[in-house]
């Protein structure tokens, strides 16, 4: 977690009262991509080859597959999408797909009710052809969207799903004025 996104004296003082010791430790840097005031100005800082196949996967699911941006905020909302975007992890198998069964959904059913009713998180969802695609699961933050993991269903591979959600949900952050969109850990 990025220091400008705690209060780290806050975190300290709670874990002493609790008896507990805070350690930080920097293991890595995080994929933070810089956001700008509008689409357009953010599009200009993408490489043109990357911002022109962007335009045009977004075009192609909008104008072919009714592609449709929304945001599950509403407790009930976010654990059926929560379940959902797990299955699309476990369709994808692998290391990621047993852990999507086995450990994530479980460990995010019992946290989501917390997490959702303070705000601290939400489900992005594309719908193709009338439903739902995929999902991404946010942690919003005063400086923008810190991003967890996504998953997307293989019936829909066609239209680059993953790409198309990223880029709406980068367009949604930018009209709700973040300024960065965070990728957290990873690639």
């Amino acid at each position: 977690i990025r220091n400008d996104y705690l209060d780290v004296d806050a975190l300290e003082s709670a874990a002493m009262a609790e008896h507990f010791a805070i350690e930080a430790t920097e293991t890595a840097l995080t994929a933070r991509i810089p956001l700008r005031k509008t689409w357009d100005d953010y599009l200009a800082t993408v490489d043109g080859h990357d911002r022109k196949e962007l335009r045009r996967k977004l075009r192609n699911a909008e104008t072919k597959a009714n592609a449709k941006f929304s945001c599950a905020q509403s407790e009930g909302e976010v654990l059926e999408s929560l379940d959902r975007v797990f299955g699309f992890m476990k369709q994808a198998g692998g290391a990621k797909g047993i852990k999507a069964q086995w450990t994530y959904r479980p460990m995010f059913r019992r946290a989501a009710g917390p997490l959702v009713s303070s705000g601290r998180m939400k489900v992005y969802q594309l719908h193709l052809e009338g439903e739902l695609a995929a999902g991404l699961i946010a942690f919003p933050s005063a400086q923008g969207p810190q991003l967890w993991a996504a998953g997307f269903d293989h019936r829909f591979a066609r239209w680059s799903p993953g790409v198309v959600l990223f880029g709406m949900a980068i367009q949604q952050a930018i009209v709700e004025g973040a300024a960065y969109f965070d990728l957290l850990r990873g690639e």
